[in-house]
């Protein structure tokens, strides 16, 4: 009987514990985060800031300028930044400024780069 008591007693306190944690909110996975810096690979929308389906030289320096000081503010390694493509060898028509396929193709070579150890 006094286990029922007990029991009773201590339910109110202990939903009352589990109901003030629920109501916490955790920390944002960085991964669902919107925009670029969540990502490990960021979009052709990431870097093609005026929004003209086009990234010029200057707009894809500063993307990409600030996806690492974001990536660095997290105190995430700036792993391979030494071996970074250059805007020149992604730009594989010459013509001054990437487009999707482009950039999808910079993507696909990046994604197949060994991890540095």
């Amino acid at each position: 009987m006094k286990s029922l008591i007990l029991a009773a007693l201590l339910l109110p306190l202990s939903s009352a514990i589990f109901a003030e944690t629920d109501t916490q909110q955790a920390p944002t996975p960085a991964a669902n985060m919107p925009g670029m810096m969540g990502r490990m690979m960021p979009n052709f929308e990431d870097f093609d800031l005026d929004g003209n389906g086009q990234i010029t030289e200057l707009e894809f320096n500063e993307a990409r300028a600030k996806r690492m000081t974001a990536r660095a503010a997290e105190g995430r390694p700036m792993m391979g930044m030494a071996n970074a493509e250059p805007f020149a060898a992604m730009d594989v028509d010459g013509n001054g400024y990437l487009d999707a396929e482009e950039f999808s193709a910079h993507k696909m070579r990046n994604s197949k780069m060994p991890m540095a150890k």
